[in-house]
Order: structure tokens, then C-alpha cells, then sequence
């Protein structure tokens, strides 16, 4: 899968469950500093990237790194994919 389409997902994620519209988010948009989700929203895009893309999430993946913004949880879904996890 390309990463593009992995944003695309995710954009379209947030706009269906958040009221955002995608002009509103950019790759760079601090999703937890700037209110974006909260600690209900990461385990709803936790459980959304595993259905949607067969990742598997541990304990230490869920961190601000991962899910800082668009751009970083893009990379952790293709490393997932990339790995065949």
C-alpha cells in the first residue's frame, strides 16, 4: 500500500469520527498538543489502524512519537506493513 492511500485512511478516519475536515488537519498538525484526539481518540485510531491495515499495536507504540501527527502515524502503519505485521 502506498503512503498516500495510508494518509488518505487516516484523514478520512478523523473527518468521519471528528468533525474535522480534512483542510483542517495537515501532515504536521499536532493531533495530541493541539486537542486533536484524546486518550479515548488513540485507542480509536489504535483499533482503526488494526482493522484497517492488520497492524499490531504493544504498549510501547502507543506513544506521543507514533501518533504525534499524519506523517508519524503513516510511518509506524508501512514499517507494520513493511515488517508483515
Amino acid at each position: 500500500m502506498e503512503p498516500t492511500e495510508v494518509k488518505k485512511k487516516i484523514y478520512q478516519f478523523l473527518e468521519d469520527n471528528y468533525s474535522y475536515q480534512a483542510s483542517e488537519i495537515t501532515d504536521t498538525t499536532d493531533l495530541l498538543d493541539g486537542y486533536v484526539i484524546d486518550s479515548l481518540g488513540i485507542i480509536q485510531i489504535v483499533m482503526f489502524l488494526e482493522t484497517s491495515f492488520g497492524c499490531e499495536f504493544n504498549a510501547n507504540d502507543v506513544n506521543a512519537d507514533n501518533f504525534k501527527n499524519i506523517n508519524t502515524l503513516s510511518e509506524f502503519v508501512e514499517g507494520q506493513l513493511k515488517n508483515g505485521k
